[in-house]
């Protein structure tokens, strides 16, 4: 929702900009697959009724494997995994470390930057937690394993 609110899929000039905001808001916000599929069918027919402007956003987040951001693909609602933690740290560790060394040829980085970046990453990683963590109770772990 970022990258189309910013206006990396459609201009945020395009008449139909804020229509398909909702649209995809409510496909995001599905409570089952088959209502997500059924929304994305509706509104695909709509969206390739106003051209190919939304040709872009389709192939990075319609097609089969990449089409999981919907709640209902969770099993836990509001549950949703992340990995914002640790793409925030690879990349400062990237900006801040070896600046420009991935702008190389496939083979320099792969030969050079990335072994140096997992050096690094591997040397600056915290050896202890910045905040405490609750006791469990036994039962609540054993069923969280289960």
């Amino acid at each position: 929702m970022r990258k189309w609110k910013e206006g990396e899929y459609a201009k945020k000039t395009w008449s139909h900009f804020d229509e398909v905001t909702e649209h995809l808001q409510e496909i995001h916000h599905a409570r089952s697959i088959e209502m997500r599929d059924m929304l994305v069918l509706k509104f695909g027919a709509k969206w390739d009724s106003w051209g190919t402007q939304m040709n872009k956003f389709w192939n990075s987040y319609m097609v089969d494997g990449w089409d999981v951001w919907s709640l209902c693909c969770f099993p836990h609602r509001l549950c949703t995994p992340s990995n914002q933690c640790h793409e925030s740290w690879h990349n400062q560790l990237l900006k801040s470390r070896i600046p420009g060394m991935f702008k190389g040829s496939t083979e320099f980085v792969f030969e050079h930057a990335l072994p140096q970046l997992i050096e690094m990453d591997a040397l600056l990683i915290p050896s202890t937690l910045c905040y405490e963590v609750p006791a469990v109770p036994k039962g609540m772990f054993e069923k969280a394993q289960y």
